[in-house]
């Protein structure tokens, strides 16, 4: 079984070793084996109200295939009695439960995946090999609890983003001073929190929202890392040539309709055609949290040599 980092399974645990009068288990006519490990005969959930449950299932060599516990919330069941049915599954199981209850299920493989998951059984596993179900039911609401449960929730997260963002910002602004520190670069800064550098001065127009502009360009990792550039002799140097791609044509987008991250809209606009410039976008300007494939991790300040070739 993986480690006890499962909180849920460890606090089940220690129900198991210390309740008293725990239940044997016991098998419906459908073939549902469960016994109830806390019976708090609690509130029992009435029609269209909403169950708080914390679920865990263990394959049949005790290795966890799920745990809500890990998640960090609850699932959320809405709880309708005639559509849960005595099918020796999950659905079953949901008609024993009260508030308060902790409950273990043995299910074959076969049966949950067949009625519950409705998916096919994974070849890994035997058909009658048996599914263990840990469920704890942490509250019953109606459905105007459950909604004011969820806002709340949903605030709690976007807090908690929100803190996440601020520190990632911070932690990056600090990367990017020592960035600029180290190579002896003094930079502007745009209100959004762009850094730039314009290294050479164009002699044309600048590029208005929905131009057609062509940038040659090379993009970098504040740690040097080259990830792609649209100049072969750079590009071959910095190991990410691409067989196949035409670079004797410069890349193009329309300036400011959002087909590239909002640091090179923003950067690109700054120029005047024939301008060159060195872009440093922190994440929330480039590909944030997500990142961008292997080469771009979550997170990622960019640095970008660009210069501005053309506008149409």
């Amino acid at each position: 079984m993986n480690k006890v980092r499962y909180s849920f399974l460890a606090s089940l645990t220690a129900i198991v070793l210390t309740a008293c009068g725990q239940q044997d288990f016991t098998t419906s006519p459908t073939g549902l084996t469960y016994r109830k490990i806390v019976d708090a005969n609690g509130e029992k959930p009435k029609d269209g109200d909403f169950l708080l449950m914390h679920v865990t299932y263990l394959d049949p060599k005790g290795n966890v295939m799920f745990s809500s516990t890990e998640q960090g919330s609850p699932l959320p069941l809405n709880y309708v009695d005639s559509l849960f049915k005595d099918n020796g599954s999950l659905e079953e199981s949901f008609k024993l439960c009260t508030k308060g209850d902790s409950l273990e299920l043995q299910i074959p493989a076969e049966v949950i995946f067949r009625e519950s998951f409705r998916r096919p059984l994974p070849d890994t596993l035997d058909s009658q090999g048996k599914i263990t179900v840990l469920m704890g039911v942490q509250d019953v609401m109606t459905m105007e609890e459950f909604r004011a449960f969820r806002a709340a929730e949903i605030e709690k997260q976007q807090a908690k983003a929100r803190e996440e963002a601020k520190a990632k910002e911070q932690e990056e602004e600090e990367a990017i001073q020592s960035y600029l520190k180290d190579n002896g670069i003094e930079a502007q800064k745009t209100e959004d929190g762009l850094y730039y550098v314009i290294t050479k001065q164009g002699n044309g127009p600048k590029p208005s929202l929905g131009q057609k502009v062509f940038v040659n360009y090379t993009g970098k990792l504040l740690d040097g890392t080259m990830f792609d550039s649209s100049i072969e002799e750079d590009a071959r140097a910095g190991n990410v040539y691409s067989e196949g791609r035409d670079y004797s044509q410069p890349f193009s987008f329309k300036i400011d309709l959002g087909e590239v991250i909002k640091g090179w809209d923003k950067g690109i606009a700054l120029l005047s055609k024939g301008g060159k410039a060195t872009l440093i976008i922190p994440s929330r300007l480039g590909y944030g949290a997500r990142g961008a494939g292997p080469k771009i991790p979550p997170y990622s300040v960019l640095v970008f040599d660009v210069e501005l070739i053309d506008i149409q």
